[in-house]
């Protein structure tokens, strides 16, 4: 009975301290209807978003790509997406992305861009881009689509139509439209700007196509007609050799059981050579496709040694600006600042 009083006294208290924490709780709104309305410093707010677009920017530049694009998230979540700023930290996450070899996520990131953005140098330049991802992604029937969209999207800008058309003629030569690659490269070389030079040695490249030593895959058929011929066409001595003595063995075998009357061995062994002789007709045609793959896969690796680069945006330190700005993501005709489009 001795403790009653100060028990008494602590449940008055903690009770006193529960009814004023109630109405200081019904005097403020809670702090996620405060994010959710506005920030509850602006100045603080706007503190904290250039830090971080210009971490993204340090990050960056040193490569780490994964933490920058984490670094312009922040800034475009804390910004509310407004600004001028806020289309140079999107497109400097699809940079990043470009950069550190995620085509997919890349082309995502400009696909969302351009899809946000009315039309003008932004939209075009993001298609441009993400049909550039998709081409070095190796999905080029979508990097096409996004590369024609670019070229008509730059209308009378001749830069980025260029461009546009340059990566396009890689697209077309990526699904092996080979005239279709061979006339957008002829019509950068001809007017004559930045791309002019590679897109003429591309057109050079392309013609030199009729010459490759393509293999005929009927006539490789038809000449396996006698076993063994057909590879020999395709190069291939010691198989065709090996091909014609085991179809001479077999047809040998097999008549000598017909003359001997032993017809149960004869159809066994016709039934071998027949099945022998269909492989040897099939592996001439085969290998004719194969080599006719492989010819042409060696003159597209010559093409893409020679001129690949030319499909990749510039080095980060030579790169003009900095990250995400449009100079340095295609050519651009106009100097000096940008034009920002109301997002």
């Amino acid at each position: 009975m001795t403790f009653a009083p100060l028990s008494i006294a602590l449940a008055l208290a903690l009770q006193a301290a529960d009814s004023s924490s109630a109405a200081a709780t019904s005097s403020a709104p809670a702090i996620s209807s405060v994010a959710a309305s506005a920030p509850v410093r602006s100045d603080y707010t706007d503190e904290l978003a250039e830090h971080a677009l210009s971490y993204g920017d340090h990050l960056f530049n040193d490569g780490d790509y994964y933490r920058a694009i984490g670094e312009y998230r922040r800034f475009l979540y804390l910004a509310r997406g407004l600004g001028p700023d806020a289309q140079r930290a999107a497109m400097a996450v699809g940079e990043a992305y470009l950069r550190g070899r995620q085509f997919e996520a890349a082309a995502a990131q400009f696909e969302s861009v351009a899809s946000r953005s009315q039309a003008g140098v932004l939209r075009t330049v993001a298609l441009l881009n993400a049909g550039r991802a998709h081409l070095l992604g190796d999905r080029p029937l979508l990097a096409a689509a996004r590369l024609a969209d670019a070229r008509d999207a730059a209308g009378a800008d001749r830069a980025l139509a260029d461009e546009a058309m340059f990566l396009l003629g890689w697209a077309r030569a990526g699904q092996k439209d080979w005239d279709g690659a061979r006339s957008a490269f002829a019509g950068v070389a001809a007017h004559g700007g930045m791309r002019a030079a590679s897109a003429a040695d591309a057109v050079a490249h392309l013609d030199q196509r009729a010459g490759l030593e393509e293999k005929n895959p009927l006539l490789a058929g038809a000449l396996s007609c006698l076993p063994g011929l057909g590879h020999m066409y395709l190069g291939q001595w010691s198989v065709g050799v090996a091909a014609l003595m085991w179809n001479a063995l077999f047809i040998g075998a097999t008549g000598y059981s017909l003359y001997s009357q032993e017809w149960g061995v004869a159809v066994v062994l016709g039934v071998f050579e027949m099945s022998w002789f269909a492989g040897t007709m099939f592996g001439a045609l085969n290998g004719a496709f194969r080599h006719n793959q492989d010819v042409v896969a060696n003159w597209m690796d010559d093409l893409e040694g020679a001129l690949g680069s030319a499909r990749e945006i510039g080095p980060v330190r030579e790169a003009p600006g900095r990250p995400g700005d449009l100079e340095r993501l295609a050519p651009l005709a106009a100097s000096g600042p940008l034009p920002v489009e109301e997002s």
